[in-house]
């Protein structure tokens, strides 16, 4: 093992939620790679030896490695802040968290690490994670991250529309947003209507909503031509100009049994982008089970590279 121990960092976001989290130092290296967890319960503490792998596979290739619980970590929290001299509640965790939030969440983290001294900034996001950093790029196009691995990104709305039909999908959804819009965004759905699921109107609006900016791998929309979004298509991974590896385990369970397929749309649609390199992990599911010395390598060697080009 690198690392005898984790270093805790607290931290707050651009607005001011207080987040924590793990830094992972070798050297004082001026490099570093910020993890992006998913959601669904997700946080850096309750895998660590997770984050001990992806630790070292940075560390192999010269960055040090920071992870932390964004406002999406568990499924649904309470985080006290202090404003004017008074404490207030804030309810977050995946059940409320809107994914445009992910921008004051990495800004604050980067903040955090410049003033540790930090120069250079690379992302890694599983699962939902890969998508906000998509998202963090298409809000923010001027930032200072120099390279990204998007690992095992998913279509959220299509998956719950392949599970619930395209009537009651487009029930929820319409609920959804009445209920958004009548100021009861943050109130909990019943979990018998969403298939025992823990969610508020907020959350579950914006993971479903096909033109909202969760929606950033609509593979089955593409693949079937559903035309359940009006917005243009991977509009936001477009966006990224850096340096990027998108990973996905061929077993992955969470893409319709046909991570080929999604492999190539992702090729085609950013057809011409040099900046783009993609990686496919046989025998490997959404968690990477067994393959983590796989994905370790592939992360080491694109963090070694200067440049990034297309396979």
């Amino acid at each position: 093992m690198i690392y005898k121990q984790a270093k805790f960092a607290n931290f707050k976001a651009t607005d001011k939620l207080p987040l924590p989290g793990l830094l992972f130092e070798t050297a004082k290296l001026k490099k570093v790679l910020i993890n992006l967890h998913g959601n669904g319960g997700a946080s850096v503490f309750y895998r660590p030896e997770k984050y001990q792998e992806l630790a070292e596979a940075a560390a192999n290739a010269g960055w040090n490695f920071f992870a932390f619980n964004n406002r999406g970590a568990g499924i649904t929290n309470k985080i006290k802040t202090l404003k004017n001299g008074r404490y207030s509640r804030y309810w977050c965790g995946t059940s409320h968290e809107l994914i445009k939030d992910c921008v004051k969440d990495i800004d604050g983290a980067i903040s955090f690490l410049k003033s540790l001294s930090y120069k250079q900034f690379a992302l890694s996001g599983f699962s939902t994670g890969a998508n906000k950093i998509c998202v963090y790029h298409y809000k923010k196009p001027s930032n200072p991250v120099s390279k990204n691995l998007i690992i095992c990104g998913a279509d959220d709305s299509g998956l719950y529309f392949t599970e619930w039909g395209r009537k009651k999908f487009f029930d929820i959804l319409r609920l959804c947003k009445k209920k958004v819009s009548q100021g009861k965004g943050r109130d909990f759905m019943d979990p018998a209507t969403i298939g025992g699921r823990c969610y508020s109107y907020q959350g579950m609006y914006d993971i479903l909503n096909p033109d909202g900016l969760y929606n950033t791998f609509p593979f089955w929309d593409r693949t079937k031509n559903l035309g359940l979004a009006k917005k243009k298509l991977f509009k936001e991974i477009k966006s990224i100009k850096s340096q990027s590896l998108v990973i996905y385990g061929d077993k992955d369970e969470y893409s319709f049994n046909q991570v080929e397929k999604n492999v190539e749309i992702l090729k085609q649609e950013l057809k011409g982008k040099d900046n783009f390199r993609f990686e496919v992990i046989k025998d490997a599911d959404h968690g990477f089970t067994g393959k983590e010395k796989q994905l370790g390598k592939l992360i080491t060697n694109f963090l070694k590279t200067n440049n990034a080009k297309r396979n």
